[in-house]
C-alpha cells in the first residue's frame, strides 16, 4: 500500500509548497494505480511457455505441410515426365 502521508511529510520537508506537494503525491499515487491495474496486462513466464508451444506446434505442422506438398508435386511431376 501506497503510503501518500509519508511521500507529504517528505516533500514538505524539503520545502516544496503545500500545491506542489498535492500535485506530487496525486501524481505517485495516480502511478501506483494504474500500475496495479496493468499488471494484469503483462504475460507472465507460464503464458509465455504456452505461446512457444503453441508456436512450436505450429511451425511443425506448417513445416510438415510444405514438405507433404512438395512430396506430392515431386512423385505427379515424376509420374508425368515417365
Amino acid at each position: 500500500m501506497l503510503d501518500t502521508h509519508a511521500i507529504a511529510r517528505t516533500l514538505t520537508a524539503a520545502e516544496l509548497s503545500p500545491a506542489q506537494v498535492d500535485a506530487i503525491t496525486d501524481a505517485i499515487r495516480q502511478a501506483a494505480e494504474h500500475e496495479a491495474t496493468d499488471s494484469e496486462t503483462f504475460a507472465t513466464k507460464a503464458d509465455l511457455s504456452t505461446l512457444e508451444t503453441s508456436l512450436l506446434k505450429w511451425t511443425l505442422g506448417i513445416v510438415l505441410s510444405v514438405a507433404g506438398i512438395q512430396t506430392a508435386i515431386l512423385i505427379a511431376a515424376l509420374r508425368f515426365l515417365v
